[in-house]
C-alpha cells in the first residue's frame, strides 16, 4: 500500500505540475493571487516537446524513488517548444513501463479492444496495443485512436494519470482487504495436471 499511496500521490503532484507548465501565456499574477483581473487567453494550445520532457522527468523521478530502481543517465532537458507528437509520448510512456517492469507483482487479465481503431503507425503501434493491453492507455482516445497528432493539456492529463494509476496497481502486492479488484483482475493460474487415481492393491 506504500508505494500506491505514494504513487497517487504523485499523480496529484504531477498533474499540478502540468497545469504549471503547459500554460505559459497565463499572466504571471494569477499565479501569485494578485488582485487584478486579467483575461485569461481562451485558447488551448497544445502541449509542447518542453512540457512534456519536464512531466515525464517528474514521473521518472518518482519511479525510481517510489520503487527503488537505480538511478540512470538520461540526457539534458528538453527546450522544444514545438507540439509533442502522440509517438513520442507512446514511446516515453513505454520506457516508463519497461523502467517499472521487474517491480510487477501481478498479471492482470489483457484489456480487450479493437485494434482495427488505433491512428498509430508501426513500429510505435506495437508499443501502443501492448500498454492498451495492460491497461496502461485507453483504448479510445486521442492519444491512440483520435485523428490529431498533438495533445491538449486535458487529455495529457488523462493519458498520465491512468498511466500512472495503473503502474501503481501492477506494482502493488493485491489485498483481499485493500484492493480485492486487482485479486479478480489477475489472469487465471494455469490449471494444474490432474494426478491419476492410485491404484488398488493387487492391480
Amino acid at each position: 500500500m506504500k508505494v500506491a499511496s505514494k504513487m497517487f500521490w504523485g499523480v496529484l503532484f504531477l498533474l499540478g505540475s502540468a497545469s504549471a507548465v503547459a500554460q505559459p501565456g497565463l499572466p504571471t499574477s494569477l499565479w501569485v493571487g494578485s488582485p487584478k483581473q486579467a483575461k485569461i487567453p481562451s485558447v488551448d494550445p497544445p502541449v509542447s516537446v518542453a512540457e512534456f520532457d519536464f512531466v515525464m522527468r517528474r514521473i521518472e523521478d518518482a519511479l525510481v524513488s517510489a520503487l527503488k530502481l537505480n538511478p540512470f543517465k538520461r540526457s539534458a532537458p528538453v527546450t522544444d517548444p514545438k507540439p509533442v507528437q502522440r509517438t513520442q509520448v507512446i514511446e516515453r510512456l513505454d520506457r516508463l513501463y519497461e523502467l517499472a517492469k521487474p517491480k510487477f507483482t501481478n498479471t492482470p487479465r489483457p484489456v480487450e479492444f479493437d485494434a482495427k481503431l488505433l491512428q498509430v503507425a508501426p513500429p510505435v503501434r506495437e508499443k501502443a496495443i501492448k500498454l492498451i493491453k495492460m491497461g496502461c492507455l485507453g483504448p479510445v482516445t486521442n492519444l491512440v485512436t483520435g485523428s490529431r497528432e498533438t495533445m491538449k493539456l486535458e487529455e495529457f492529463g488523462d493519458a498520465v494519470a491512468l498511466f500512472i494509476v495503473r503502474i501503481s496497481e501492477l506494482t502493488h502486492i493485491p489485498s483481499a482487504r485493500f484492493s480485492p479488484d486487482l485479486i479478480f483482475d489477475r489472469m487465471p493460474e494455469k490449471p494444474r495436471p490432474k494426478s491419476n487415481p492410485p491404484r488398488s492393491g493387487g492391480q
